[in-house]
């Protein structure tokens, strides 16, 4: 049982005692994580997460999930810890340097309704099919969500799915500007809807090709900043949120776009 209430303005979420401050709060309901460079004290240079961050420079081999829910994001091949314009990021060059989800994390869509993805990132280096992000289906090799480059169109695109066979559902954003950038992804595969998000409007819409929940199955990987050996992407990543599950994603979109914009 949990009850809400306002404390200075800022909306926590009890649970038997004890506070928590958004977005916290919604990993109590949904899978996911919350992922913040600027948060020194979550990135580590080895995937075993024993030897802390500490200068620009340092490898990042994990990137700690700051929800509770432990789904990290790990490196064989890692980016660097880099301060840009006074933000921190993670640096990926485009050239193998790139992290997957750890394997526990690969659950979050698992029987999923809703999903909603932000990301938060600056391009410093477009080839096309280099992927930002990519979660793939259950039990196949095309992308269930996938954020990727056309240089040749100069556009950033935005591909979803529901089931291994079916057509990618897909959104493009013309213009990639180097500069700090949110993408979002608005999924409801219960009822067959896409919506994506650029900079919180740019509004576009897509319908999937089958509607319902998504199996009751861990996806066949997820990745940031790479997904196969050409499709590294050349960008700072600056946060950003996974949320999956059963409830209405959509009316916690805006708000948690802001909060990691404001974070990051």
């Amino acid at each position: 049982m949990s009850e809400s209430t306002f404390i200075s303005d800022a909306q926590f979420t009890k649970y038997i005692g004890v506070l928590k401050q958004y977005p916290i709060s919604l990993f109590d309901q949904f899978n996911g994580g919350l992922y913040l460079p600027n948060r020194l004290d979550s990135l580590f240079q080895d995937a075993a997460m024993t030897i802390p961050v500490t200068a620009p420079g340092d490898p990042v081999g994990a990137m700690l999930d700051l929800s509770g829910r432990e789904n990290h994001w790990l490196s064989a091949n890692p980016g660097t810890y880099q301060v840009a314009n006074g933000r921190r990021v993670v640096r990926f060059s485009g050239t193998a340097q790139g992290m997957y989800m750890r394997a526990s994390g690969r659950e979050i869509f698992s029987g999923a309704q809703q999903g909603l993805v932000i990301l938060r990132a600056s391009v410093n280096g477009t080839v096309t099919g280099r992927h930002m992000f990519r979660a793939n289906v259950q039990g196949g090799n095309v992308a269930l969500l996938a954020l990727y480059m056309n240089s040749t169109a100069n556009n950033m695109r935005m591909g979803a799915r529901r089931l291994t066979g079916e057509a990618e559902s897909l959104n493009s954003y013309p213009g990639i500007s180097g500069a700090p950038e949110s993408y979002t992804f608005d999924v409801d595969w219960f009822n067959g809807r896409f919506d994506s998000y650029k900079n919180g409007s740019g509004l576009l819409t897509k319908t999937l090709e089958s509607i319902g929940g998504l199996p009751q199955s861990p996806v066949n990987g997820m990745f940031l900043a790479n997904y196969d050996s050409t499709g590294y992407a050349a960008m700072d990543f600056h946060g950003g949120a996974i949320l999956a599950g059963v409830g209405n994603l959509s009316a916690e979109r805006e708000r948690l776009e802001q909060w990691i914009a404001e974070n990051s």
